[in-house]
């Protein structure tokens, strides 16, 4: 998380009022910036296939699966 922080202050002291504006007036600019938009979309990307047969049947109403 440090090189997140350290990315945005860097920017920043780069940019100074620039940066505050860019942040203000484009909503996913901190999230481009530190790769959050990018995370979020591969993250997004990933399917999951539930499978709903159950190993053991004798509890049927049992909805929790211990991990």
């Amino acid at each position: 998380m440090n090189s997140l922080y350290a990315q945005v202050v860097s920017e920043y002291r780069t940019k100074g009022m620039d940066f505050i504006l860019q942040a203000i007036n484009h909503p996913t600019y901190l999230e481009d910036l530190t790769g959050l938009t990018e995370l979020m979309k591969s993250a997004g990307s990933y399917t999951l296939d539930w499978d709903n047969d159950s190993e053991n049947d004798d509890n049927d109403d049992d909805d929790c699966v211990e991990i």
